[in-house]
């Protein structure tokens, strides 16, 4: 309801900014507003607009945030125009020849357009008894997210200022008004929001790309925007929504976080942050005033400003992120998102394996677009250069997130060849960008390129020598002489390799390409059983296909024995137990679906130990499938007897695919194929009786893994 006080109107309605007051794009039909404001001059009324902040509204109707002159709405399906207003308000849209009509309630209004092809631009027209809210130089293109952590995003004017002959020419004059940006500012929040605040060099909302604004926005975003713009011919908006240092947690509701038992351990050590904050907090306080005291002294060489301590207010908070910046955009239609994310997490790669692919299926389920295109950069190398072949966190890392390409319409762009050993941070984006563009071009835009490099495919041992074949090929396989940071690898010599033997030691490989395959060998090795390529930190390696991608890192050792993991459809999704442990809430026994074959409590999945029968555990698999194969991982622990396989269409139907009894005490496996029930959405084990003596575990239901695969 209007006001009769103007000033009163635009101190509690925050929306319109002085630019729009004074160019006219708003048009005020109340007949009292008008009255108030023939009284001011427009010099009054800018100095009004000085006093009370940047940007006001003059009634209760107004757009969501991210709704803007200049913005890109998602062409081809029924994107949604929305915003807030007093229940019961009557709000009309009009644009691209479209006139539609809603009605707040609850304090919120939304209307769906009738799908619009790419093009533009358009004027839209809101109109609401409070008066007429008009938006230019509006285009119908693909909107993607950019998210995700510091080198997602870090602008070009970081890489500028640090690596000012990589960029000097970056982005030049380049203008392109047929690409679009806005940011998200940083906020994090215990509730999920419903809209969001714009960065500050965004306030005005969107802008055109042109000589400034890439300046502020993601590099890796403005480079995959670009390329995917000029090859794809359409529209496209950039929705920059990162912060640096977070891990996936922050990223994530908590729903999730309390979905699966190895999640736990993000809570805990929160938790264990919130006890320990009042003396962290000192202690920050302390260190910050010396830190201050130190650079107003001018030392040499001061060292970055202490760290805030993780507190209940910290921006990165578990969920915080996901509250302030992720669930404000959820109504909004979008082609896709492109992630940078994992350093985060390296000490945690075993969890990420499951947590990653966890957030994606969320966000798909948040939007309710179905399987959008998501994808993601794999970590580029970094930290010091392994000498010798070694395990590392971050090649564990790599190998849990090429573990997300299961989920359907993901795409993954490797960056090995993109890190430096000294800098999380590497200059090398456009690489980057225009890798994710490919990716998307082939898949998304259906661009018949090459967009990704060799693909391990399988292990043949002749003799003394490891042969290895490749997916994504290619025109041919090729050792590219390449430059790592200070590592000049020459072409022709192919490097990266590791090989072992039974005793699973590992030693650096002689590598040569034949075949367009890759054999393998190591003068310590008479017996191949396993390779490893790129296997570490930041590894020297520089096979490559002829278009120019490199290979994705990979190891062969996926010892069940060992615990190694293995990537299936059903990783991370969400299940239902019938008889659940109770010791699941600590963290235990729910390891079905986790990748994990190790016998531990952490990787084990277990019913209680009651003697009512049959015990059931579900699985949604979050989509609709055709499965190859369904394998069940007995466990030497337990007394599981007898497991009947059941698939389901729906959820609710279900029958049985196959039926098998296991010993007491051993591991084994049992495998189903030829599955002829396509679309299956739920997959079930049935526990219907016991071993009655066993001697680990009696009275448990207990398997290692429910691995499903898709056709």
């Amino acid at each position: 309801m209007y006001k009769k006080n103007f000033l009163s109107n635009l101190i509690g309605y925050k929306f319109f900014s002085i630019q729009n007051i004074i160019t006219g794009n708003i048009i005020y039909t109340n007949p009292e507003a008008i009255m108030q404001i023939k009284k001011l001059s427009s010099v009054c009324v800018l100095a009004a607009c000085i006093l009370l902040g940047s940007q006001f509204i003059f009634s209760e109707t107004r757009l969501h945030s991210v709704f803007s002159d200049s913005m890109v709405l998602q062409r081809d399906i029924k994107a949604a125009i929305f915003g807030f207003a007093a229940d019961g308000e009557k709000i009309t849209v009009e644009i691209a020849g479209q006139k539609k009509e809603t009605t707040a309630k609850n304090g919120k209004w939304k209307i769906l357009l009738e799908p619009v092809k790419a093009g533009g631009p358009y004027t839209l027209v809101i109109t609401s008894k409070d008066g007429v809210i008009t938006l230019k130089d509006i285009l119908f293109g693909d909107v993607w997210l950019a998210t995700g952590q510091s080198n997602m995003q870090t602008d070009i004017t970081y890489y500028k200022n640090k690596f000012s002959e990589l960029f000097k020419d970056i982005p030049g004059n380049y203008k392109n008004d047929k690409i679009r940006f806005i940011r998200v500012a940083q906020k994090g929040s215990d509730t999920p929001m419903d809209d969001f605040n714009r960065d500050g060099k965004f306030a005005g909302g969107w802008r055109i790309c042109d000589e400034e604004s890439p300046l502020a926005v993601s590099a890796a975003g403005y480079f995959f925007s670009r390329k995917l713009q000029t090859e794809a011919g359409v529209p496209v908006g950039l929705i920059h929504t990162c912060v640096g240092g977070t891990s996936v947690s922050s990223w994530v509701p908590m729903e999730v976080l309390a979905s699966r038992a190895e999640f736990k351990e993000y809570i805990d050590s929160y938790n264990r942050s919130l006890s320990n904050y009042p003396a962290a907090a000192t202690k920050f306080s302390n260190d910050m005033k010396e830190w201050n005291e130190k650079k107003a002294a001018g030392t040499p060489d001061l060292p970055k400003a202490p760290q805030e301590p993780m507190g209940s207010s910290h921006v990165k908070r578990l969920s915080a992120l996901f509250n302030g910046m992720i669930n404000p955009l959820a109504e909004f239609r979008i082609k896709g998102a492109i992630w940078y994310q994992g350093e985060g997490d390296a000490a945690r790669y075993a969890i990420y394996r499951t947590l990653f692919p966890a957030m994606i299926t969320f966000w798909r389920k948040l939007w309710g677009q179905g399987d959008f295109p998501f994808i993601f950069v794999q970590l580029a190398s970094y930290q010091k250069m392994n000498e010798n072949p070694e395990d590392t966190p971050w090649a564990r890392v790599r190998e849990a997130q090429t573990a997300a390409l299961l989920l359907p319409n993901t795409a993954m762009a490797v960056a090995i060849d993109a890190g430096l050993e000294k800098d999380i941070h590497p200059p090398f984006k456009q690489l980057v960008g225009e890798r994710m563009a490919a990716a998307a071009l082939k898949k998304f835009y259906d661009k018949k390129i090459v967009a990704e490099g060799p693909v391990f495919k399988n292990l043949k041992i002749e003799g003394s020598k490891a042969v290895i074949v490749f997916d994504n090929i290619g025109s041919g396989l090729e050792a590219k002489a390449v430059k790592l940071d200070s590592y000049e690898l020459a072409g022709g010599e192919l490097r990266g390799f590791s090989v072992c033997g039974e005793d699973k030691k590992f030693y650096w490989a002689k590598a040569q390409i034949k075949d367009n395959t890759v054999e393998v060998s190591a003068s310590e090795v008479s017996k191949p059983a396993a390779v490893r390529y790129a296997w570490a930190n930041f590894p020297l390696c520089n096979l490559y296909n002829k278009e120019g991608f490199p290979a994705e890192p990979f190891r062969t050792d996926k010892d069940e024995a060992a615990g190694g993991p293995i990537n299936h459809l059903a990783v991370g999704k969400p299940f239902v137990c019938s008889a659940p442990n109770p010791n699941n809430a600590k963290g235990t026994w729910g390891g079905i679906t986790d990748g994990k074959l190790d016998e531990t409590p952490a990787a084990l999945f277990a019913t209680d130990s009651s003697k009512t029968f049959p015990k059931t555990v579900t699985i949604d698999l979050q989509g609709a499938f055709s499965l190859s194969v369904i394998r069940v991982y007995s466990s030497k622990s337990g007394a599981t007897k007898t497991v009947d396989v059941q698939i389901s269409t729906d959820g609710t139907d279900f029958s049985s695919a196959g039926k098998s009894e296991f010993k007491a005490g051993e591991q084994s496996v049992y495998e189903i194929k030829n599955i002829k029930t396509k679309k299956i959405t739920h997959v079930r084990l049935v526990f219907p009786d016991i071993w009655e003596k066993v001697s680990s575990y009696p009275g448990f239901n207990m398997i290692r893994e429910l691995e499903i695969l898709d056709k």
